[in-house]
């Protein structure tokens, strides 16, 4: 499944997303907490080097424990949204009316099962993280400086990192700055999880148009797999509406001799050719189709 993912456009396309945003709200992060946060000598807490006059390139570690981190978090978010197969568009029964959204605008144990979520999912990222952050920074860095001539580009920027104490004890020394990168996680990844959740719910449209009829039936010929649920999702809305407007509709859709062909042999047609689709695609047992000959 990831590999397959990987050759999606989209998959680079989310990456992208989930990389720019969690560094840039990192970055906001940052520059508040150097204005409100100041050191006690009144300098900037957070900088990306080191405050020394005898080795001005060494790097802040923790700017860069925390900056890692975000992006240890980008890629382990779009692992999860691959394995939840959110790209992928979802042929889900619409709710019935008793679940329907404008009844329950605003449901308590979702937000709260999302957030509890979030929160896991992110505290397990961090954790891995930081084990991974000291392993590189007791195994795996003593090791790239015996090779030749890498420690002499490294070594203006890095080499703080091997004189400095045990690597078990920066983590109960600095605890402060995993809470706080721990924070930073809840609030990246909560914003990605509030960003993508209305993309999960169908949205109708066709009321809006001069031709409801017209719309639905353009929606369902769609290459676009989302415009295709979308529409048959508010078709199925459309159909079994049980209204004088809505019957007046649906004879408006059989009874159409405006165009040709007619809307309803184009929406039987291609309801037709998409289980036709989707009957193939299951006896493949979801490989791709293969290359015509």
């Amino acid at each position: 499944m990831f590999s397959a993912a990987l050759t999606k456009k989209s998959t680079t396309y989310a990456l992208a997303t989930y990389l720019a945003s969690g560094v840039s709200l990192l970055a906001m992060h940052l520059v508040l907490a150097n204005i409100y946060e100041p050191s006690p000598s009144g300098n900037p807490r957070f900088t990306l080097f080191v405050k020394s006059r005898k080795h001005p390139y060494y790097l802040n570690g923790r700017v860069l424990y925390m900056l890692l981190s975000q992006v240890a978090l980008a890629f382990a978010y779009l692992l999860r949204t691959v394995l939840l197969d959110r790209f992928a568009v979802r042929w889900t029964q619409v709710p019935a009316e008793s679940d329907a959204p404008e009844k329950h605008p605003f449901r308590l144990a979702r937000v709260v099962t999302t957030l509890v979520t979030v929160g896991l999912f992110v505290g397990f990222s961090i954790i891995g993280y930081t084990a991974l952050f000291g392993l590189v920074r007791s195994v795996v860095l003593p090791f790239v400086y015996a090779l030749p001539y890498v420690s002499q580009f490294i070594r203006p920027f890095t080499a703080h990192f091997l004189r400095g104490p045990w690597t078990l004890t920066l983590l109960f020394r600095n605890w402060s700055l995993v809470w706080r990168t721990f924070f930073i996680g809840v609030t990246t990844a909560a914003c990605w999880e509030l960003a993508e959740s209305p993309l999960d719910e169908t949205v109708a449209v066709a009321q809006a148009t001069a031709d409801p009829a017209l719309t639905l039936v353009s929606g369902i010929t769609s290459t676009d797999g989302f415009f295709k649920q979308f529409a048959y999702a508010e078709l199925e809305r459309f159909a079994s509406e049980d209204s004088p407007a809505a019957s007046a509709r649906r004879t408006a859709l059989f009874a159409d001799q405006k165009y040709n062909p007619n809307m309803w042999a184009c929406l039987c047609r291609e309801s037709l050719l998409t289980l036709g689709k989707d009957y193939q695609l299951f006896l493949r047992r979801g490989e791709p189709a293969p290359a015509a000959a």
